[in-house]
């Protein structure tokens, strides 16, 4: 039996958790690619569908994998328009969004698709221990995924796109498929959040409803965790970490400048407590999703223009205590 101030909370945690593994994704493109990609609307919104739709033919673990590569594949439209193509990325974004609309309508005829059968799948409508015992085992695999993912050469150049604004037109050698590999594994993450959460509500409209409150939620717990895992401009040191400036690197330049970077970014790691302060700001980012969605719900109840009034206010002032600031993108 659950406290009584335990059940007000009840609808909020699987779809804030599903919310935070999409987070991750958010946070991954966010802020090492410093772009807010509009695709995000776009491959949550198909992923939810497809899953849905998949669901009544191949059941609910078929159905989510398809889900998944569906909003994969909504970034791979994107991330081959940026780094091909060299399409500005937030006109990337409203393609690769306006594309996957396009699919949503077909596949959900009449404007929404339910899930047929429920009784007994994973992650029934409503609230089952077994079900959230199961995405808190997702969420923390992966938060320990993009973890270890950092350790990796991959990871090092990752970590390399944070390297200064003054690069004129690359940060490293390999930016561009960086970049691309960076945009795929962040919109697989937003793509299984979808997944996920269309098997969970049973039924999705082409409406933009649920995928533009997870953009709103992940972007606010993306702010929210930079507060709560170090609070403002301390965290993470090597957010600021310099791997090769022009201003330091005045004399080299061309072929021989880039070959420089490339050694540098190779060379970059996180020291254990920087891996630890990621690991903090990840789970930080899942919970702000549960604790964001939470709000939402609870104060909805005295009206929706409430709830989303409070929301905002949050979410301003998360920004304002991490020290959000515009940065231009470069890509």
């Amino acid at each position: 039996m659950l406290p009584a101030f335990l059940k007000p909370w009840i609808p909020c945690l699987i779809p804030g958790i599903l919310f935070g593994i999409g987070a991750v994704g958010v946070y991954l493109i966010s802020t090492y690619l410093r772009v807010t990609d509009l695709t995000t609307l776009g491959s949550f919104l198909i992923s939810s569908v497809v899953s849905v739709a998949a669901s009544n033919k191949y059941g609910p673990i078929p159905a989510c994998l398809l889900g998944t590569l569906a909003g994969t594949a909504c970034g791979g439209v994107t991330a081959i328009l940026v780094c091909v193509f060299r399409v500005q990325i937030v006109l990337a974004g409203i393609a690769s969004f306006s594309l996957a609309m396009s699919l949503a309508h077909l596949l959900s005829a009449g404007g929404s698709v339910s899930r047929l059968h429920q009784d007994g799948a994973f992650l029934q409508s409503a609230f089952c221990l077994s079900d959230l015992l199961a995405v808190l085992a997702l969420a923390a695999a992966v938060c320990f995924f993009v973890q270890v993912l950092m350790l990796t050469r991959w990871g090092g150049l990752i970590l390399a796109m944070t390297s200064s604004p003054d690069y004129k037109a690359l940060r490293h050698r390999y930016r561009s498929q960086t970049a691309a590999g960076t945009i795929l594994l962040g919109h697989t993450l937003i793509g299984l959040s979808g997944a996920l959460c269309g098997l969970k509500n049973v039924t999705m409209g082409t409406e933009l409803v649920n995928s533009a409150n997870f953009l709103i939620i992940a972007f606010g717990a993306v702010f929210g965790g930079y507060v709560f895992s170090s609070w403002g401009k301390k965290f993470l040191s090597f957010m600021g970490k310099k791997v090769a400036t022009d201003a330091s690197l005045p004399e080299i330049g061309g072929e021989a400048g880039l070959a420089f970077r490339d050694s540098q970014s190779k060379a970059l790691k996180l020291t254990p407590p920087e891996l630890n302060r990621l690991g903090m700001l990840l789970v930080a980012i899942v919970f702000g999703c549960v604790l964001l969605n939470a709000i939402m719900l609870l104060t909805s109840k005295f009206g929706e223009a409430l709830g989303y009034l409070i929301q905002a206010l949050c979410i301003i002032g998360f920004a304002l205590c991490a020290g959000a600031k515009h940065r231009d993108s470069t890509l």
